[in-house]
């Protein structure tokens, strides 16, 4: 065994491959194949599973995984990487919640859980909760 692990490893074929013939390692083919994207989305047209944050279950905004359309400003080319939002407006956000402090304890609830399950530290669920106290929302 080197340093790196097993040099050599028995998959149970004979020293020459499968049946006697060439080894099957030495015929196998890289071949493209095709991803498939499943994109759940909600109501409100956010994402769907993984790891919730209160960004997508107290949402301000519709999350878009990318952004396809050519925009000429400097910054565009990164649309591509971290997609984009399209904010809710007055009458979507009062639809949501009742009151500002509906938000806010919506936005502490799931920072709490976040925190407790090992996914955010302290500090980043503050800054979220202090960022949601200051948001415009009824």
């Amino acid at each position: 065994m080197g340093t790196n692990g097993p040099s050599n490893i028995n998959f149970g074929l004979t020293p020459s491959g499968a049946l006697g013939g060439a080894d099957p390692r030495r015929q196998m083919q890289l071949r493209e194949v095709p991803v498939i994207q499943i994109d759940v989305r909600d109501a409100l047209g956010n994402a769907r599973g993984g790891v919730r944050t209160p960004f997508v279950d107290a949402p301000l905004a519709t999350y878009v995984p990318t952004d396809t359309v050519a925009h000429p400003t400097a910054l565009s080319g990164f649309c591509i990487l971290d997609g984009y939002n399209i904010p809710f407006d007055a009458t979507q956000r009062a639809a949501l919640y009742a009151n500002h402090g509906d938000y806010v304890q919506r936005v502490v609830t799931q920072s709490a859980e976040l925190v407790r399950d090992g996914f955010w530290l302290l500090p980043d669920a503050l800054q979220v909760i202090e960022a949601a106290s200051r948001a415009r929302v009824p």
